[in-house]
């Protein structure tokens, strides 16, 4: 069981964690793939103009991604895209 002091501290981390990802992008630098523009996906490996349009194209037309793993739905992002970006983005 934690005191009083743990609990806080485990509760500050907690909201820290959750913090990490914000609208654009994060103190990890993190890019939130559910409000990124065209420009801001480019800044990812291998994202270019035609493939950014893409993303932005299927989340106005499906909706916000629920994981970072939704992506691969974008046509143009493989495995090993992916593979390349998934530690650069997040969803909120």
């Amino acid at each position: 069981m934690m005191n009083k002091e743990e609990k806080e501290r485990h509760e500050l981390m907690l909201f820290l964690e959750r913090r990490k990802c914000d609208l654009w992008k994060s103190y990890s630098d993190k890019i939130n793939i559910n409000t990124a523009n065209s420009n801001l996906l480019q800044s990812l490996p291998g994202i270019g103009p035609v493939l950014s349009e893409r993303i932005v194209e299927y989340r106005d037309k499906n909706g916000l991604f629920s994981s970072i793993e939704d992506i691969r739905e974008v046509s143009g992002i493989g495995e090993k895209k992916f593979e390349g970006i998934k530690d650069l983005i997040c969803v909120q």
